[in-house]
């Protein structure tokens, strides 16, 4: 199991959301905030293809938390 974790707060935006990047096909599970699907992607939450841009083959899950709340559980 590896664990990745990443804070975007004191860095460049864009130097943040490269190297994120780089490090996102190894991990097999993964938890992001509404706020950082929508830095990721740049792309609107409402919509459900954005949010799942980010998956890969290498995930068993991807978790989408929505403050206290969970907005989108994804297994593939």
């Amino acid at each position: 199991m590896l664990v990745l974790s990443y804070s975007v707060k004191k860095r460049e935006i864009e130097v943040a959301r490269s190297r994120i990047k780089s490090i996102w096909f190894d991990a097999n599970f993964i938890k992001v905030s509404d706020d950082e699907v929508q830095f990721l992607t740049q792309g609107d939450l409402e919509k459900k293809d954005v949010v799942m841009s980010l998956w890969h083959n290498n995930l068993t899950m991807l978790l989408v938390t929505n403050g206290e709340k969970v907005a989108d559980i994804s297994t593939g």
